[in-house]
């Protein structure tokens, strides 16, 4: 199947950024309710124990390799690592490669099991290098030969120490195909999938209260209108510069927010805010980055200036995206996401790199169907992502003493209608391919 690619040029655009006004107590109430409906009254414990589960694995992957780009690279006796409902981190080992005591792992291996008395350990039949093998079998004829477009959805479940093939069509004549002409494992389970929708919004009507700004900050909203008129509200994500050139700086949003053609035109009297430089849209990327006027401050200080831990509700000096980038996405970790339309929403990972099929608008409008792989979904049971929401940042939610600094994690892509399940793009992947650094 030929590879679908959107990728057009964007030259120079303006920005209308919608800021509503918020009632600070109100503001704080809108947080509060969120911790509360996504982890229930006792959230500062589960935060706390979510917390340390992390610690743990950033502990234990201290014994693993790394790829030459950094990425860890698991070793064979390792099924994967994740934080399951108990908010303990979880170990699985594969019992039939675990070293032995002669192998020059073996100590590697006692001191994993033996990292904290507050780790679960599970034995399983597949270790991560397995699975991964698999999942790239099956990768290879999502993005090449799936004619027919009926798998929607691809990832590896580490909990269930299998691979998860998502069909849009689901029965035995599916799955029988499927054994035949792809591959044939009892480590890949079939269930029934949806295809996303991108979460940029292309009819809300914004008020007309808006004010004149110069400091852009994570979550913020901002319009787009093209030449055939056709709105698109979105969010702004995190802050970023060239690599090669840090005097230029901007914003990193969601890519196909900007499906309207030709450049846009001044409304409400707002100046331009800046233009796109750097734009990605294909099964690799949905990503841009705003280059920024000389005017115009991009900041890493949540738009909505209420924190949202338990930890420091008696400091008033608002929340800030940090620099610092999660690189790892563990399966269970607390997430929370800044856009326009539904503010702070706070969440769960399910799948750490996922693929899925997702439907956009074209430059002319029509919608379409493309894949994007390596995503991170979230289940955000207190409400996910909703339309405008697209490019806003998502970041890591910690406990304790780290001074209202939240991790750069991505930024919002997708969801999947009528659920709580969204998808974000990886930071790391969005400043490798486009040369940026946060700062």
């Amino acid at each position: 199947m030929k590879k679908s690619k959107c990728i057009y040029l964007v030259l120079t655009l303006m920005f209308i950024l919608i800021l509503s006004p918020k009632v600070l107590a109100e503001e704080n109430k809108e947080i509060e309710k969120a911790l509360i409906d996504q982890l229930g009254d006792d959230y500062e414990k589960k935060l706390e124990l979510n917390q340390k589960a992390a610690d743990n694995a950033t502990k234990i992957e201290k014994y693993f390799s790394k790829k030459r780009n950094g990425e860890i690279k698991y070793p064979n006796y390792i099924g994967g690592l994740y934080i399951n409902k108990n908010n303990n981190l979880v170990v699985q080992f594969v019992e039939s490669a675990i070293p032995a005591e002669n192998d020059k792992q073996y100590n590697n291996y006692q001191a994993i099991k033996n990292v904290s008395e507050d780790i679960d350990i599970e034995f399983v039949s597949y270790s991560y290098l397995d699975l991964q093998e698999i999942h790239d079998i099956i990768l290879d004829y999502y993005l090449n030969k799936n004619e027919n477009k009926n798998i929607v959805g691809l990832h590896i479940d580490v909990e269930k120490n299998s691979v998860i093939v998502n069909f849009r069509e689901y029965n035995d004549e599916v799955i029988n195909y499927f054994k035949e002409n792809v591959i044939n494992s009892p480590a890949v389970v079939f269930d029934k999938g949806e295809v996303y929708s991108v979460v940029s919004d292309s009819n809300n009507e914004k008020d007309n209260d808006t004010i004149k700004v110069t400091d852009i900050n994570p979550g913020a909203g901002f319009t787009i209108i093209g030449n055939n008129e056709k709105k698109s509200d979105c969010s702004v994500g995190y802050r970023a510069r060239l690599t090669s050139d840090p005097k230029r700086i901007g914003f990193v949003t969601a890519a196909h927010c900007f499906n309207a053609k030709g450049n846009t035109s001044t409304i409400y009297s707002l100046p331009n805010i800046g233009k796109v430089t750097k734009f990605q849209f294909d099964e690799d990327l949905d990503a841009a980055w705003v280059e920024t006027f000389d005017n115009i401050n991009p900041t890493n200080k949540f738009e909505y200036e209420q924190t949202f831990n338990p930890n420091i509700l008696s400091q008033r000096d608002g929340d800030y995206v940090s620099t610092e980038i999660d690189k790892r996405h563990l399966q269970g970790r607390y997430v929370a996401k800044l856009g326009t339309s539904s503010m702070i929403t706070i969440g769960e990972i399910s799948w750490p790199s996922d693929t899925i099929t997702f439907v956009h608008k074209d430059k002319d409008g029509n919608e379409i169907e493309s894949v994007l792989k390596d995503v991170v979904l979230v289940n955000g049971s207190n409400g996910g992502a909703a339309p405008g929401d697209s490019g806003g940042v998502v970041v890591q939610v910690q406990y304790g003493d780290f001074i209202n600094k939240y991790p750069t994690n991505g930024i919002v892509a997708a969801s999947n209608n009528g659920t709580s399940y969204y998808a974000y793009i990886k930071a790391t992947n969005i400043n490798n391919a486009f040369g940026l650094e946060r700062y």
